[in-house]
């Protein structure tokens, strides 16, 4: 059980009778998720803080199954991982971008089953030793109703080589690369896996998806770079990011004539290129 209000909120579990109990919220209006295994999520919005007979009735959750196979034999994929995710229009980056779960499978026909959370717009999110990763739309679920079996075709991945440099073209050593044209901030909480360079600077991307890529990198003491690749299954790209010196920027925070001492500064940070801004 999940209660969320802005960047206020909490988590517990349920007991055995089912019941709930979510305390040391603050005061305010709340949008409280329920998520169970084997069930369908429900949420329920605008619940005061401080409420009570907050209930949820569960339903079963729908069963999406099917198999992966490779693209180019048919043949079955007999190791592999899914995830379905919220929304039809999930891309790659997003959700590698993400603390996505994962469920991994193992199995000689490259079969599957997994439980549909929500009964709206959904996404099924593969990726597989060698392969690039895959995101399919699912068919819309009608409740009570089996959902035909998919198949999903898997491409061979990318290998994207390249480096990491500053305006003088010197390596730099420990910068952090991911997929995804993403704000420094976000980047430098490491909210992905990111693929750290080695001392001249290099790096090595593997199981890339086909098509064009971002690429983003930072380091501490650097501003952020990107850079486009074009990807070919089962081929190599070679790609250099250029990172340039950080400035720095200096707050006071006043009210009125006073300053104020302790209060919490955030700064976001953006990738400007050709006149946007990302």
């Amino acid at each position: 059980v999940t209660m969320t209000s802005g960047p206020h909120g909490g988590e517990t579990r349920t007991l055995l009778e089912g019941t709930y109990i979510c305390s040391g919220l603050t005061e305010g209006i709340y949008r409280v998720t329920v998520t169970a295994d084997g069930y369908a999520r429900q949420a329920l919005d605008d619940i005061l803080a401080g409420s009570t007979d907050v209930d949820f009735e569960l339903a079963p959750a729908d069963t999406v199954a099917g198999r992966v196979i490779d693209g180019e034999t048919k043949k079955p994929v007999g190791e592999f991982s899914i995830a379905i995710v919220r929304g039809a229009y999930a891309s790659v980056e997003s959700l590698l971008n993400r603390r996505v779960p994962m469920k991994s499978f193992v199995d000689e026909q490259g079969r599957f089953n997994a439980d549909r959370i929500d009964n709206g717009p959904a996404s099924i999110f593969v990726v597989a030793p060698g392969y690039a990763p895959s995101v399919t739309k699912l068919a819309d679920s009608v409740s009570g109703e089996a959902e035909p079996e998919i198949e999903i075709a898997l491409d061979r991945g990318a290998r994207i080589v390249g480096r990491v440099v500053d305006a003088s073209g010197a390596p730099i050593a420990d910068a952090e690369v991911v997929q995804g044209r993403i704000q420094l901030d976000e980047l430098l909480k490491t909210s992905t896996k990111p693929v750290l360079t080695d001392a001249e600077g290099k790096f090595l991307m593997e199981d890339v998806q086909i098509g064009t890529i971002t690429l983003s990198a930072t380091r501490l003491g650097y501003s952020g770079g990107t850079v486009q690749v074009e990807t070919e299954a089962g081929e190599s790209t070679t790609t250099e990011i250029v990172l340039g010196a950080a400035g720095g920027i200096r707050v006071i925070a006043r009210s009125g004539t006073s300053n104020i001492v302790g209060a919490n500064v955030s700064v976001s940070a953006h990738i400007q290129t050709g006149g946007n801004t990302f």
